[in-house]
């Protein structure tokens, strides 16, 4: 999990090089308002369901000694034990589908990364919704 910016070129916490381009996204410059709900997991209640399924999370004297923006070396057992994209994607699809799946409301729009879209279309198209684009 990444607690920090993507807008930010200094950032060695990263797993990815960044140009710097990215804009820290807020409820303001995504249109959200006070009226739409929240539908993702906040990090309390993925790392909840994420032990349900894996098992507890157990942290190391390396967890507390490095700092949120430095360089993080997982070992090859962290690798093999922890699955941070069963966290971020899997987890968090899931939840969306299912408030898609029990959500009643004639039109639902939801925001989502672009580079992270194709994990959810299926799930969404399987259950009958189609893709609609719109300019902004």
């Amino acid at each position: 999990m990444h607690l920090t910016g993507y807008d930010r070129k200094d950032n060695p916490s990263l797993p990815f090089k960044t140009k710097g381009k990215q804009v820290t996204e807020t409820p303001e410059l995504k249109g959200i308002t006070k009226e739409d709900i929240h539908a993702d997991l906040f990090i309390a209640e993925l790392i909840k369901r994420y032990e349900a399924a894996k098992g507890k999370i157990v942290l190391t004297e390396y967890d507390f000694q490095t700092g949120l923006l430095e360089k993080y070396k997982l070992s090859r057992q962290e690798k093999e034990q922890y699955n941070s994209f069963f966290m971020l994607q899997e987890l968090r699809n899931e939840y969306v589908s299912e408030l898609y799946r029990t959500y009643r409301h004639p039109k639902v729009a939801i925001v989502y990364g672009a580079g992270h879209f194709w994990f959810l279309y299926a799930k969404i198209r399987d259950m009958g919704f189609e893709e609609v684009k719109k300019k902004i």
